[in-house]
């Protein structure tokens, strides 16, 4: 989470976020025979776009944490639950679903 002190405690991808960096961090080292310094700038490029669109999500769905008035309440639970059961998954698919190949070469 050091790595990454912008993200919001209330995304939940803390730990999930460490774990692609050690994974993408490993492989670029692994591929760039001893040039650290070219591993830690292609992985920092690398993961850059990934990690600032989780800590986007991450203020955009805090922002909606505010008290709210009972009818707030109401229709944002309508919402949620229709959001959740129309599009459910695949709207998360971005975050969850991602993987690193490890078997794939590093991106220069």
């Amino acid at each position: 989470d050091a790595a990454h002190a912008a993200v919001s405690p209330t995304s939940g991808q803390g730990a999930s976020l460490a774990l692609e960096d050690a994974m993408d961090l490993a492989k670029q080292l692994r591929d760039d025979a001893g040039d650290h310094r070219r591993a830690f700038e292609a992985y920092e490029r690398d993961r850059r776009a990934r990690v600032a669109r989780i800590v986007a999500d991450g203020r955009r769905r805090g922002a909606t944490k505010a008290k709210v008035s009972r009818i707030q309440a109401q229709l944002r639970n309508v919402a949620m639950w229709l959001g959740l059961n129309l599009f459910g998954e695949r709207s998360q698919d971005w975050v969850y679903r991602y993987r690193v190949d490890w078997n794939a070469g590093a991106a220069r």
